[in-house]
């Protein structure tokens, strides 16, 4: 459900409409559902037309097999103070509820050799070729930095940190608690020893 407090309106009467901010909700879910469209059992259905004047809306869909679905509100229309005293003139805040919906986590995704990290999803990360870093982790920690690997502080990623690496193979004693996990997996393998390789030589 989205619902919003819309700036006030003309306030002259009669048939012209008085609403100002239009947002929309929009549902991506085996299809593309949009806010207030809806069937005779009060389901809602794909296609149909985005609802330009209620400041409610909502998208129900019925019963469905479990999966990923993405929730967006777009700002169609914005062409007044929604939101007094705050922001510039032209703003809209807004409130948002989903039922029955868990939040897919994101984390830290190392991302090429270069130390680029953005926070992805695992799927997202795993997608992009990267290397996801946990559940919760984020980029502020420079997670990703290229001599993450460099174990003996001797400036340079060589033969001393891939022995430390091999040293290491396997289950860790305690997910978290390894340094050579680079991908927070919970076990150090062949994308922890990729990274590794990916950034040898000389550290920045």
């Amino acid at each position: 459900m989205l619902v919003w407090t819309d700036a006030p309106g003309h306030g002259l009467g009669g048939s012209t409409p008085a609403w100002n901010n239009d947002l929309d909700l929009v549902v991506e879910a085996r299809g593309t559902y949009l806010g207030n469209n809806f069937d005779i059992n009060g389901w809602s259905v794909t296609g149909g037309a985005a609802d330009f004047h209620n400041n409610t809306e909502g998208v129900f869909l019925g019963p469905i097999p479990p999966g990923n679905l993405t929730v967006r509100v777009v700002a169609s229309n914005i062409n007044s103070d929604g939101l007094p005293n705050s922001g510039d003139s032209t703003d809209q805040d807004f409130a948002l509820v989903a039922y029955n919906a868990a939040e897919v986590p994101t984390g830290a995704c190392c991302i090429g050799d270069d130390g680029t990290c953005q926070l992805l999803t695992a799927a997202d990360c795993a997608a992009a070729n990267g290397i996801y870093q946990g559940d919760g982790t984020s980029c502020t920690s420079k997670p990703c930095a290229p001599c993450l690997a460099d174990f003996d502080n001797s400036g340079d990623v060589g033969v001393k940190d891939l022995l430390f690496l091999l040293g290491a193979w396997g289950p860790c004693p305690k997910k978290g608690d390894c340094l050579a996990d680079f991908d927070n997996s919970g076990d150090v393998g062949v994308k922890d020893l990729l990274f590794l390789l990916g950034v040898w030589g000389s550290c920045p």
